[in-house]
């Protein structure tokens, strides 16, 4: 057992710390018999399972052996991520916790002493299966398991104590792990470190302490792939191998011929944490030839290809289930606590996949075993789908081709009712599910559908965006949804009904799929001139489109926001930009009301959907979490210092949002006010600007009253959350939105350049600076890009949902940062998510305002802020 630490001399090196220390077998093994007397005097006579937050430490790894010895099953988790308040140690408390080397208090032990039943004794470790981190099912590993796929390990790769591995993945990632067993199987020694794959310090350690093995996933070999393979001449590596997903054939080709130019092998393996966890490899001498395919089965281990009816097939080039069999297989899933006591359940593992043998005698993946689709994250079975649309009447296929589903209906008017019912079933964005209408169905020489016919249709709808994911809707129906309206009028125009920014970006959409000119000035354009210049001109969308420039910006900002949150990245800037632009935004739509004296219409339009949402966020936050501070609820978060680390902490934003909202109100509500703003709203935003940065320049920086990041009167806040030192970035959008001439411009260009200096002075940072003055030119000099119009949709459809991204992003990003992956992907999918989870709320919100649009209630309020009557 690689835990025993017998394959080694005492006094080899098995650890390289990040210092440089050294830690011989000896003393690893010491350290191990040290943890594993600590672990059995805390969990006493009871049964209990220890939770390690393992890292690239002499002492975590210590703490890990430990267990192993000590007989206590292990849970292995991501260090600073799963702590008692995450999904798997909440559902799962454990009765010990092991913490940046050190056994922390256990609530468990503290507050029920009971037992809550016996372990099976060949239970050793406990993981999270791969690609579903955070869910509380786990994989039962037992110590068999283990130490045979890290024999196994050994054998294929040939470690010998000569070898040392680097800590290029997380230890407590299933393939991570297998790195430190086997090599520890045979006293070879391993370099840790924290370091990411492009960070030049790791490649620095990889020469200095002289690796000779790699262990890399698809990310990085893309990282690499990208202008980073010169890093790969490391005069001391022998070999490179690389898991945890499917390489491509054209990058496991390079990677073969970079090893080949520098003297390393490269091993392409398969796997699954069920498997403890590899269960082929693919011998180096095969390849480039055999990139493509899973290898053979690794020593003592087994794979069968199964046929319909259970027959197993083993004539190549005939597909079938990939089923596993062998030592490493789990003992089972864990859902409970009671499945801990279970016994081995698991001989054959079925691994989901569909292969198929080649002449050469290896295995080659070609699909999975249903039909199943990966949409956002959502696993939507096609089988499923069709059945949901035969229910409806509507007889149908349904193919996936990469991030959309294509419905091939029978009938010809079948199309946008089937796109309905699929988006309202997944919550999928309108513009992932297209529709084409098929007079016949392909048939195959038996008479069934042929599918692969049908999949070249579906792939030719994709291509060519026959049937446009928007639907079809007419301008009246656009502009009534966009402002809100039960029904618009033909004197009507966007900016007489009230809309916003983000209303204002859906309806543009929606005239350039009628218009193939859309004019500059169409939001002043009454419904009438609309619609007929709808019936001179054909729809644009087959053309190149100008796409304003702030659409760019708004997702530009909203996902810096996203990517700043989800990190330790220093991407800090687009939260201010989001303000800059609110600026402009009030200056194009909510001037009017102010001037006509409409504070309730101006608070109406630019609060709801906004505080509602975040208010019912605060309500499930404190249900589900802690009580709110009473500054969120009063909307005065972004007064408000959180000692730790809080989900609630981005929400500052809304509560500034809230702020401004009441000042526009409050001058369109006081007939002084008002009228000083109507005479020349130019010279009053620029007016009060000038002397909020003059007054706050003093205040911040002359006063002495600043204490870091701070301001510590009236009370300490964060100085660049709060309300007088933003409120200049919203007026400045403004005054540049509404410089009409170049004086007025020049007036608002000098306040920009003397409030970035300020903001640099109080804030710091480069990227902040460029990207607050980037978004200032931007709404002075606004630029129009000219894209197809299917980009132009999609950009527009990521744009209007920049609101439910901010109020929602907070969630994703705490379910996110619980992921098995690197900090850059992890960013990414919690952009990816984040955009999805918000494009799926705005569906489900328009759906409900839909019917809400036209109730008296909603009717009775929009008149009532509008300051009209209803009847």
């Amino acid at each position: 057992m690689f835990w025993q630490l017998k394959g080694a001399h005492p006094d080899a090196i098995a650890l390289i710390a990040q210092d440089g220390s050294c830690v011989t077998y000896a003393e690893l093994s010491a350290r191990a018999d040290d943890w594993s007397d600590r672990l059995r005097s805390t969990a006493g006579t009871r049964s209990a399972i220890v939770a390690v937050e393992i890292e690239p430490t002499p002492e975590s790894i210590g703490a890990y052996l430990g267990a192993l010895r000590a007989g206590i099953p292990v849970l292995l988790l991501e260090p600073s991520r799963e702590t008692e308040e995450s999904r798997i140690a909440e559902f799962w408390q454990p009765e010990i916790i092991v913490r940046a080397g050190e056994i922390v208090a256990s609530p468990k032990l503290d507050r029920d002493k009971k037992d809550e039943g016996a372990i099976h004794p060949e239970l050793s470790l406990l993981l999270s299966t791969s690609g579903t981190t955070g869910d509380p099912k786990l994989v039962r590993l037992s110590a068999g398991n283990i130490a045979s796929n890290a024999e196994a390990i050994v054998e294929y790769l040939g470690i010998t104590g000569c070898d040392r591995a680097i800590t290029s993945l997380p230890l407590f990632y299933s393939y991570g792990l297998s790195v430190l067993n086997s090599y520890l199987q045979v006293g070879a020694t391993i370099v840790l470190t924290d370091r990411k794959i492009l960070d030049p310090e790791f490649w620095s350690l990889c020469e200095s302490r002289g690796v000779t093995s790699l262990a890399l996933v698809p990310h990085q070999v893309e990282l690499l792939a990208a202008g980073n393979l010169d890093r790969l001449a490391l005069s001391s590596l022998r070999y490179v191998t690389q898991a945890g997903g499917k390489l491509s054939s054209e990058s496991a080709t390079t990677m073969w011929e970079v090893g080949q130019c520098h003297g390393w092998d490269l091993f392409i393996m398969y796997g699954q944490t069920e498997a403890s966890p590899r269960m082929s490899y693919v011998p180096p001498r095969m390849l480039p030839e055999a990139s493509d395919t899973i290898g053979i089965p690794i020593p003592g281990g087994k794979i069968d290809l199964i046929g319909p009816g259970g027959k197993a097939i083993t004539e190549p080039n005939v597909a079938g289930e990939l089923v596993y069999r062998g030592p490493n297989v789990m003992m089972g899933y864990a859902e409970r606590r009671e499945d801990l006591a279970r016994d081995k359940e698991v001989s054959a593992l079925d691994t989901g996949d569909i292969a198929e043998l080649t002449e050469d005698g290896l295995f080659r993946i070609v699909g999975r075993k249903k039909r199943f689709a990966k949409l956002f994250g959502l696993r939507i079975s096609l089988d499923r789908t069709e059945e949901i649309l035969r229910q409806k009447g509507i007889p149908a296929f349904v193919i996936a081709v990469d991030e959309s589903l294509v419905v091939l209906h029978r009938e010809a008017q079948d199309g946008p009712k089937a796109r309905h019912e699929i988006e309202g079933a997944y919550g999928l964005p309108t513009e992932s599910v297209l529709s084409a209408h098929i007079d016949e169905v392909p048939l195959a020489p038996s008479g069934k559908p042929d599918m692969r016919a049908m999949a070249a249709i579906a792939e030719q709808v994709v291509r060519e965006k026959e049937v446009t994911a928007v639907g079809d809707q007419s301008i009246r129906t656009a502009l009534a949804r966009a402002t809100k309206q039960s029904a618009v009028e033909p004197g009507d125009s966007f900016n007489s009904l009230g809309g916003d920014s983000l209303s204002y970006i859906q309806m543009q959409l929606t005239l350039e799929e009628n218009l193939s000119s859309v004019p500059d000035d169409w939001a002043n354009m009454t419904l009438e001139q609309l619609e007929a210049l709808a019936t001179e001109q054909s729809g644009g969308s087959g053309q190149l489109t100008s796409v304003p420039f702030d659409i760019v910006l708004r997702i530009l900002a909203i996902t810096l926001v996203v990517a700043q949150h989800a990190s330790n990245l220093p991407l800090y800037g687009g939260v201010w930009m989001l303000i800059a632009l609110m600026g402009a935004s009030a200056e194009r739509f909510q001037k009017k009301h102010m001037v006509e004296g409409k504070p309730l219409l101006l608070a109406w339009r630019m609060l709801y959907p906004i505080i509602p949402a975040y208010f019912l966020l605060l309500l499930l936050y404190s249900q589900m979490r802690s009580e709110v501070p009473l500054e969120y609820l009063f909307l005065v978060g972004n007064y408000y210092v959180f000692s730790k680390g809080s989900l609630l902490t981005a929400y500052w934003f809304v509560s500034f949002y809230a702020q401004v909202v009441f000042l526009l109100a409050l001058i369109a509500a006081i007939p002084k006010l008002r009228s000083v703003f109507a005479k020349s709203p130019f010279i009053a935003n620029a007016t009060m600007a000038f002397f909020l940065i003059v007054g706050i320049a003093i205040f911040d920086l002359l006063s002495g009253l600043r204490n870091g990041p701070y301001i510590v009167w009236p009370v300490k806040f964060i100085a660049s959350h709060g309300f007088f030192q933003c409120l200049p970035i919203f007026l400045i959008g403004w005054c540049l939105s509404a410089a009409s001439s170049n004086r007025s411009a020049t007036v608002a260009l000098l306040l920009a350049a003397a409030y970035i200096v300020y903001f640099y002075l109080v804030v710091g940072g480069l990227l902040k600076i460029a990207l607050l003055a980037m978004t200032f030119v931007a709404i002075w000099h606004p630029l129009k890009l000219r894209l197809p119009f299917a980009w132009y949709r999609n950009a527009a459809t990521l744009a209007s949902a920049t609101l439910f991204v901010y109020l929602l992003h907070p969630v994703v990003v705490y379910i996110t940062n619980g992921l098995q992956f690197s900090e850059i992907s992890r960013v990414a999918i919690a952009i990816a998510v984040s955009f999805f989870v918000a494009v799926v709320a705005q569906k489900i919100f328009a759906a409900v305002e839909s019917g809400v649009v036209g109730s008296r209630w909603y009717a009775k309020s929009s008149a009532k802020a509008d300051g009209r009557k209803f009847v």
